[in-house]
Protein backbone atom coordinates (compact mmCIF):
# COMPACT_ATOMS: atom_id res chain seq x y z
CA UNK A 1 0.00 0.00 0.00
CA UNK A 2 1.50 3.36 -1.07
CA UNK A 3 1.98 6.06 1.55
CA UNK A 4 -1.25 7.91 -0.08
CA UNK A 5 -3.45 5.50 -0.22
CA UNK A 6 -2.27 4.80 3.68
CA UNK A 7 -3.34 8.22 4.60
CA UNK A 8 -6.41 8.10 2.48
CA UNK A 9 -7.40 4.83 4.17
CA UNK A 10 -6.95 6.84 7.87
CA UNK A 11 -9.38 9.47 7.42
CA UNK A 12 -12.49 9.24 8.45
CA UNK A 13 -14.45 8.84 4.97
CA UNK A 14 -17.55 11.82 4.10
CA UNK A 15 -19.87 11.40 1.95
CA UNK A 16 -19.29 11.56 -1.87
CA UNK A 17 -21.73 13.74 -2.38
CA UNK A 18 -21.57 14.46 -5.57
CA UNK A 19 -21.65 11.06 -6.15
CA UNK A 20 -26.07 11.27 -5.37
CA UNK A 21 -26.12 13.78 -8.50
CA UNK A 22 -24.55 11.33 -10.80
CA UNK A 23 -26.46 8.81 -9.75
CA UNK A 24 -29.61 11.26 -10.52
CA UNK A 25 -28.05 12.12 -14.07
CA UNK A 26 -27.35 8.12 -14.55
CA UNK A 27 -31.33 7.40 -13.59
CA UNK A 28 -32.63 9.95 -15.47
CA UNK A 29 -30.75 8.38 -18.50
CA UNK A 30 -32.76 4.96 -17.47
CA UNK A 31 -35.58 6.28 -18.08
CA UNK A 32 -35.30 8.11 -21.14
CA UNK A 33 -33.89 4.66 -22.63
CA UNK A 34 -37.17 3.22 -21.93
CA UNK A 35 -39.20 5.63 -22.20
CA UNK A 36 -37.68 6.85 -26.05
CA UNK A 37 -37.46 2.69 -26.88
CA UNK A 38 -40.65 2.53 -29.20
CA UNK A 39 -40.45 6.21 -30.77
CA UNK A 40 -36.74 4.67 -32.23
CA UNK A 41 -39.30 2.86 -34.69
CA UNK A 42 -42.57 4.13 -34.67
CA UNK A 43 -42.25 7.22 -36.51
CA UNK A 44 -41.65 7.27 -40.34
CA UNK A 45 -37.93 5.79 -40.95
CA UNK A 46 -35.81 8.32 -41.50
CA UNK A 47 -38.00 11.37 -40.28
CA UNK A 48 -36.72 13.75 -38.09
CA UNK A 49 -38.79 12.92 -35.21
CA UNK A 50 -37.33 9.56 -35.21
CA UNK A 51 -33.88 10.71 -35.72
CA UNK A 52 -33.77 12.69 -32.79
CA UNK A 53 -35.44 10.06 -30.42
CA UNK A 54 -33.15 7.67 -31.52
CA UNK A 55 -29.95 10.20 -30.63
CA UNK A 56 -31.42 10.50 -27.17
CA UNK A 57 -32.00 7.04 -26.82
CA UNK A 58 -28.21 5.79 -28.12
CA UNK A 59 -26.68 8.89 -26.01
CA UNK A 60 -28.45 8.06 -22.98
CA UNK A 61 -26.49 4.61 -23.20
CA UNK A 62 -23.71 5.37 -20.54
CA UNK A 63 -26.44 5.09 -18.28
CA UNK A 64 -25.89 1.13 -17.04
CA UNK A 65 -22.38 1.02 -17.19
CA UNK A 66 -22.19 4.41 -14.90
CA UNK A 67 -24.52 3.06 -12.34
CA UNK A 68 -21.60 0.21 -12.54
CA UNK A 69 -18.69 2.46 -11.99
CA UNK A 70 -20.44 4.26 -9.43
CA UNK A 71 -20.87 1.09 -6.93
CA UNK A 72 -17.06 0.07 -7.90
CA UNK A 73 -16.12 3.94 -6.56
CA UNK A 74 -18.53 3.57 -3.66
CA UNK A 75 -17.60 0.08 -2.18
CA UNK A 76 -13.98 0.64 -2.51
CA UNK A 77 -13.83 3.81 -1.31
CA UNK A 78 -16.28 3.29 1.83
CA UNK A 79 -14.25 -0.19 3.01
CA UNK A 80 -10.10 0.54 1.61
CA UNK A 81 -8.62 0.53 5.12
CA UNK A 82 -10.99 -1.71 7.17
CA UNK A 83 -11.56 -4.28 5.41
CA UNK A 84 -11.72 -8.14 7.42
CA UNK A 85 -13.57 -10.87 7.98
CA UNK A 86 -16.47 -9.24 10.24
CA UNK A 87 -16.87 -6.28 7.56
CA UNK A 88 -17.31 -8.84 4.37
CA UNK A 89 -19.95 -10.21 7.12
CA UNK A 90 -21.87 -6.95 6.99
CA UNK A 91 -21.32 -6.36 3.66
CA UNK A 92 -22.89 -9.52 2.37
CA UNK A 93 -25.81 -9.18 5.17
CA UNK A 94 -26.68 -6.01 3.65
CA UNK A 95 -26.25 -6.66 0.01
CA UNK A 96 -28.58 -9.63 0.76
CA UNK A 97 -31.43 -6.75 2.18
CA UNK A 98 -31.00 -4.59 -0.03
CA UNK A 99 -30.42 -6.20 -3.19
CA UNK A 100 -31.23 -10.78 -3.44
CA UNK A 101 -34.56 -9.81 -1.18
CA UNK A 102 -35.98 -6.73 -3.55
CA UNK A 103 -34.89 -8.94 -6.04
CA UNK A 104 -37.50 -11.87 -5.78
CA UNK A 105 -40.22 -9.36 -4.52
CA UNK A 106 -40.16 -7.68 -8.00
CA UNK A 107 -39.59 -10.55 -9.59
CA UNK A 108 -42.95 -12.05 -8.78
CA UNK A 109 -44.81 -8.47 -9.21
CA UNK A 110 -43.71 -7.79 -12.63
CA UNK A 111 -44.86 -11.71 -13.47
CA UNK A 112 -47.70 -11.17 -12.30
CA UNK A 113 -48.11 -7.57 -13.46
CA UNK A 114 -46.67 -8.70 -17.02
CA UNK A 115 -48.95 -11.44 -17.14
CA UNK A 116 -52.25 -8.88 -16.17
CA UNK A 117 -51.08 -6.08 -18.74
CA UNK A 118 -51.11 -8.98 -21.24
CA UNK A 119 -53.94 -11.04 -20.73
CA UNK A 120 -56.03 -9.91 -18.05
CA UNK A 121 -55.52 -12.58 -15.46
CA UNK A 122 -52.71 -14.18 -13.49
CA UNK A 123 -51.25 -17.79 -13.56
CA UNK A 124 -48.43 -18.91 -11.33
CA UNK A 125 -46.36 -21.28 -13.14
CA UNK A 126 -44.00 -21.79 -10.75
CA UNK A 127 -41.56 -24.04 -12.86
CA UNK A 128 -41.96 -21.09 -15.54
CA UNK A 129 -41.24 -18.50 -13.07
CA UNK A 130 -38.05 -19.72 -11.51
CA UNK A 131 -36.97 -20.91 -14.97
CA UNK A 132 -36.78 -16.66 -15.25
CA UNK A 133 -35.58 -15.94 -11.94
CA UNK A 134 -32.16 -17.63 -12.92
CA UNK A 135 -31.27 -14.96 -15.94
CA UNK A 136 -33.06 -11.73 -14.57
CA UNK A 137 -35.28 -12.59 -17.35
CA UNK A 138 -39.17 -11.50 -15.69
CA UNK A 139 -38.25 -8.32 -16.95
CA UNK A 140 -36.40 -5.87 -19.16
CA UNK A 141 -34.76 -4.07 -16.89
CA UNK A 142 -34.03 -6.83 -14.06
CA UNK A 143 -30.39 -7.91 -16.59
CA UNK A 144 -29.18 -5.38 -13.83
CA UNK A 145 -30.07 -6.25 -11.04
CA UNK A 146 -28.15 -9.60 -11.82
CA UNK A 147 -24.96 -8.14 -12.47
CA UNK A 148 -24.83 -6.32 -9.61
CA UNK A 149 -25.14 -9.29 -7.88
CA UNK A 150 -22.44 -11.19 -9.40
CA UNK A 151 -20.41 -8.23 -9.18
CA UNK A 152 -20.87 -8.03 -4.99
CA UNK A 153 -20.17 -11.52 -4.66
CA UNK A 154 -16.73 -10.79 -6.38
CA UNK A 155 -16.21 -7.74 -4.01
CA UNK A 156 -14.98 -9.20 -1.30
CA UNK A 157 -12.10 -11.20 -3.38
CA UNK A 158 -11.10 -7.75 -4.97
CA UNK A 159 -11.07 -6.29 -1.59
CA UNK A 160 -8.57 -8.95 -0.02
CA UNK A 161 -6.48 -8.35 -2.96
CA UNK A 162 -6.29 -5.07 -3.24
CA UNK A 163 -5.32 -5.42 0.85
CA UNK A 164 -2.84 -8.03 0.90
CA UNK A 165 -1.01 -8.01 -2.42
CA UNK A 166 -0.06 -4.85 -3.07
CA UNK A 167 0.26 -4.66 -6.90
CA UNK A 168 -3.03 -5.95 -7.27
CA UNK A 169 -3.86 -2.35 -5.79
CA UNK A 170 -1.58 -0.59 -8.43
CA UNK A 171 -3.17 -2.25 -11.32
CA UNK A 172 -7.14 -2.64 -10.12
CA UNK A 173 -7.59 -0.71 -13.41
CA UNK A 174 -5.47 -2.53 -16.27
CA UNK A 175 -7.05 -5.23 -14.41
CA UNK A 176 -10.53 -4.82 -15.03
CA UNK A 177 -9.38 -4.00 -18.51
CA UNK A 178 -8.01 -7.31 -19.44
CA UNK A 179 -11.10 -9.21 -17.73
CA UNK A 180 -14.13 -7.31 -19.95
CA UNK A 181 -11.42 -6.69 -22.96
CA UNK A 182 -10.39 -10.13 -22.49
CA UNK A 183 -13.92 -11.49 -22.56
CA UNK A 184 -14.78 -9.23 -25.53
CA UNK A 185 -11.88 -10.80 -27.84
CA UNK A 186 -13.26 -14.19 -26.88
CA UNK A 187 -16.48 -13.95 -27.64
CA UNK A 188 -15.96 -11.78 -30.44
CA UNK A 189 -13.41 -13.61 -32.89
CA UNK A 190 -12.96 -16.96 -30.66
CA UNK A 191 -16.02 -18.41 -30.63
CA UNK A 192 -19.46 -17.95 -31.59
CA UNK A 193 -20.99 -15.81 -29.18
CA UNK A 194 -21.38 -16.71 -25.31
CA UNK A 195 -25.21 -16.96 -23.93
CA UNK A 196 -26.64 -14.11 -22.02
CA UNK A 197 -23.25 -12.59 -21.97
CA UNK A 198 -24.85 -9.19 -21.35
CA UNK A 199 -25.73 -10.26 -18.22
CA UNK A 200 -22.57 -11.32 -17.01
CA UNK A 201 -20.37 -10.12 -14.63
CA UNK A 202 -17.10 -10.05 -17.43
CA UNK A 203 -18.47 -8.36 -19.63
CA UNK A 204 -18.87 -4.83 -17.25
CA UNK A 205 -15.63 -5.64 -15.10
CA UNK A 206 -13.51 -2.88 -16.58
CA UNK A 207 -16.49 -0.14 -15.37
CA UNK A 208 -16.68 -1.82 -11.93
CA UNK A 209 -12.74 -1.72 -11.45
CA UNK A 210 -11.97 1.30 -12.99
CA UNK A 211 -14.67 2.65 -10.98
CA UNK A 212 -12.76 1.03 -7.80
CA UNK A 213 -9.27 2.99 -8.67
CA UNK A 214 -10.74 5.79 -8.65
CA UNK A 215 -12.82 4.80 -5.06
CA UNK A 216 -9.22 4.24 -3.50
CA UNK A 217 -7.69 7.51 -4.90
CA UNK A 218 -10.58 9.52 -4.63
CA UNK A 219 -8.86 12.99 -3.42
CA UNK A 220 -6.49 12.44 -5.94
CA UNK A 221 -9.00 12.25 -8.98
CA UNK A 222 -11.38 14.59 -7.56
CA UNK A 223 -8.22 17.16 -7.97
CA UNK A 224 -7.12 16.32 -10.96
CA UNK A 225 -10.76 16.41 -12.68
CA UNK A 226 -11.18 19.95 -11.02
CA UNK A 227 -7.81 21.17 -12.57
CA UNK A 228 -9.26 19.94 -15.87
CA UNK A 229 -12.58 20.77 -15.89
CA UNK A 230 -12.49 21.36 -19.99
CA UNK A 231 -11.17 18.36 -20.72
CA UNK A 232 -13.10 15.93 -18.91
CA UNK A 233 -16.11 17.78 -20.49
CA UNK A 234 -14.61 17.74 -24.16
CA UNK A 235 -13.67 14.16 -23.69
CA UNK A 236 -17.29 13.12 -22.59
CA UNK A 237 -18.61 15.68 -25.38
CA UNK A 238 -16.36 13.45 -28.35
CA UNK A 239 -17.09 10.15 -27.06
CA UNK A 240 -20.59 10.92 -26.55
CA UNK A 241 -20.77 12.44 -30.46
CA UNK A 242 -18.70 9.63 -31.89
CA UNK A 243 -20.67 6.71 -30.41
CA UNK A 244 -23.69 7.73 -31.69
CA UNK A 245 -22.56 8.95 -34.60
CA UNK A 246 -21.35 5.30 -35.41
CA UNK A 247 -25.50 4.07 -34.83
CA UNK A 248 -26.71 6.58 -36.82
CA UNK A 249 -24.46 6.39 -39.89
CA UNK A 250 -24.86 2.45 -39.50
CA UNK A 251 -28.65 2.71 -39.48
CA UNK A 252 -29.34 5.63 -41.86
CA UNK A 253 -26.11 5.34 -44.34
CA UNK A 254 -25.60 1.84 -44.25
CA UNK A 255 -22.21 2.52 -43.08
CA UNK A 256 -20.90 -0.25 -40.73
CA UNK A 257 -17.66 -0.27 -38.57
CA UNK A 258 -15.84 -2.57 -36.85
CA UNK A 259 -17.64 -3.92 -33.82
CA UNK A 260 -14.61 -3.24 -31.04
CA UNK A 261 -14.95 0.36 -32.36
CA UNK A 262 -18.07 0.63 -30.60
CA UNK A 263 -17.05 -1.46 -27.77
CA UNK A 264 -13.81 1.24 -27.31
CA UNK A 265 -15.64 4.45 -27.68
CA UNK A 266 -18.59 3.19 -25.49
CA UNK A 267 -15.77 2.83 -22.86
CA UNK A 268 -14.53 6.05 -23.34
CA UNK A 269 -17.87 7.49 -23.22
CA UNK A 270 -18.90 5.97 -19.95
CA UNK A 271 -15.97 7.02 -18.12
CA UNK A 272 -15.31 10.72 -19.16
CA UNK A 273 -19.20 10.69 -18.13
CA UNK A 274 -18.65 10.01 -14.64
CA UNK A 275 -15.11 12.29 -14.27
CA UNK A 276 -17.18 15.02 -15.94
CA UNK A 277 -20.51 14.35 -13.79
CA UNK A 278 -18.47 14.21 -10.54
CA UNK A 279 -17.08 17.50 -11.47
CA UNK A 280 -20.45 18.63 -12.18
CA UNK A 281 -21.99 17.23 -9.09
CA UNK A 282 -19.88 19.46 -7.32
CA UNK A 283 -20.32 22.63 -8.94
CA UNK A 284 -23.75 22.51 -8.86
CA UNK A 285 -23.81 21.59 -4.77
CA UNK A 286 -21.48 25.07 -4.24
CA UNK A 287 -23.08 27.25 -6.88
CA UNK A 288 -26.59 26.20 -6.94
CA UNK A 289 -27.41 24.48 -3.19
CA UNK A 290 -31.18 25.17 -3.91
CA UNK A 291 -31.29 23.25 -7.23
CA UNK A 292 -29.03 20.66 -5.72
CA UNK A 293 -31.60 19.24 -2.86
CA UNK A 294 -34.14 18.22 -5.14
CA UNK A 295 -31.58 16.13 -7.81
CA UNK A 296 -29.61 14.56 -4.74
CA UNK A 297 -33.24 13.48 -3.98
CA UNK A 298 -33.66 11.65 -7.17
CA UNK A 299 -30.07 10.58 -6.48
CA UNK A 300 -31.08 9.18 -3.72
CA UNK A 301 -34.34 7.22 -4.81
CA UNK A 302 -32.52 6.38 -7.86
CA UNK A 303 -32.71 2.46 -7.04
CA UNK A 304 -36.35 2.43 -6.56
CA UNK A 305 -36.93 4.59 -9.61
CA UNK A 306 -35.24 1.93 -11.41
CA UNK A 307 -37.31 -0.82 -10.05
CA UNK A 308 -40.85 0.41 -10.17
CA UNK A 309 -40.39 2.80 -13.54
CA UNK A 310 -41.03 0.13 -16.05
CA UNK A 311 -44.75 -0.38 -14.38
CA UNK A 312 -45.63 3.15 -14.60
CA UNK A 313 -44.32 3.43 -18.63
CA UNK A 314 -46.77 0.31 -19.27
CA UNK A 315 -49.23 1.40 -17.71
CA UNK A 316 -49.17 5.02 -19.01
CA UNK A 317 -48.59 3.28 -22.54
CA UNK A 318 -51.26 1.42 -22.75
CA UNK A 319 -53.80 4.22 -21.17
CA UNK A 320 -52.73 6.83 -22.67
CA UNK A 321 -53.42 6.26 -26.57
CA UNK A 322 -51.20 7.48 -29.46
CA UNK A 323 -51.50 10.96 -31.02
CA UNK A 324 -52.15 10.91 -34.96
CA UNK A 325 -50.07 13.42 -36.15
CA UNK A 326 -45.63 13.79 -35.52
CA UNK A 327 -45.96 16.95 -33.31
CA UNK A 328 -48.56 15.31 -31.03
CA UNK A 329 -46.74 12.43 -30.65
CA UNK A 330 -43.11 13.98 -30.18
CA UNK A 331 -45.27 16.01 -27.72
CA UNK A 332 -46.23 12.72 -26.11
CA UNK A 333 -43.19 10.52 -25.87
CA UNK A 334 -41.47 13.69 -24.19
CA UNK A 335 -44.75 14.15 -21.43
CA UNK A 336 -45.01 10.30 -21.16
CA UNK A 337 -41.66 10.26 -19.89
CA UNK A 338 -42.28 13.24 -17.34
CA UNK A 339 -45.17 11.68 -16.36
CA UNK A 340 -42.96 7.91 -15.86
CA UNK A 341 -40.42 9.46 -14.08
CA UNK A 342 -41.92 11.74 -11.87
CA UNK A 343 -44.54 9.21 -11.05
CA UNK A 344 -41.59 6.97 -9.69
CA UNK A 345 -39.51 9.54 -7.98
CA UNK A 346 -42.82 10.80 -6.18
CA UNK A 347 -43.75 6.49 -4.91
CA UNK A 348 -40.37 6.22 -3.61
CA UNK A 349 -39.77 9.17 -2.14
CA UNK A 350 -43.07 8.89 -0.85
CA UNK A 351 -42.67 5.14 0.53
CA UNK A 352 -39.24 5.94 1.24
CA UNK A 353 -40.39 8.76 3.72
CA UNK A 354 -43.61 6.64 5.56
CA UNK A 355 -42.30 3.19 5.50
CA UNK A 356 -38.11 3.66 5.96
CA UNK A 357 -37.12 2.58 2.70
CA UNK A 358 -33.60 3.56 3.83
CA UNK A 359 -32.43 3.85 7.02
CA UNK A 360 -33.95 7.40 7.24
CA UNK A 361 -36.32 9.09 5.19
CA UNK A 362 -35.30 10.50 1.72
CA UNK A 363 -35.92 14.15 3.06
CA UNK A 364 -34.37 13.47 6.13
CA UNK A 365 -31.03 11.32 4.50
CA UNK A 366 -31.04 14.20 1.52
CA UNK A 367 -31.08 17.16 4.37
CA UNK A 368 -28.08 15.39 6.54
CA UNK A 369 -26.25 14.84 3.18
CA UNK A 370 -26.55 18.23 2.22
CA UNK A 371 -25.71 19.96 5.79
CA UNK A 372 -22.64 17.58 5.57
CA UNK A 373 -21.92 18.71 2.39
CA UNK A 374 -21.88 22.48 2.91
CA UNK A 375 -20.11 21.79 6.28
CA UNK A 376 -17.06 20.19 4.18
CA UNK A 377 -17.12 22.79 1.74
CA UNK A 378 -18.55 20.74 -1.25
Amino acid sequence: MTELSKSAAGQKKTKLLELDIVRALAILAVVLIHGTSSATVEPTEGSASQILFYILNVGSSFAVPLFIMLSGIVLFYSYDGRWNARTALVFYRRRTISLVIPYFIWAFFYYGFNQYINTGKIEMNWPDFWGKIGWAQWSYHSYFMLIIFQLYLLFPLFMTLVNRVSWFRKWLLPCGLLIQEGFYVYRHWFSDGVPYSDRIAPTYMAYFLIGGAIGLYYPVVKKWVEEHKLLTGAAWLLAGVSYVSLFLFSRYKHMYAENTWYEVLWMLYVTAAALFFMQVGRFLLARFPRLSKPIVSIGVCSFGIYLIHPAFLTLFTVHWSHPTTILMYDLYTFGRYAAVFGSSWLIVYTYGKVAGLFKRSPEEQVNKAYTRGKATGL
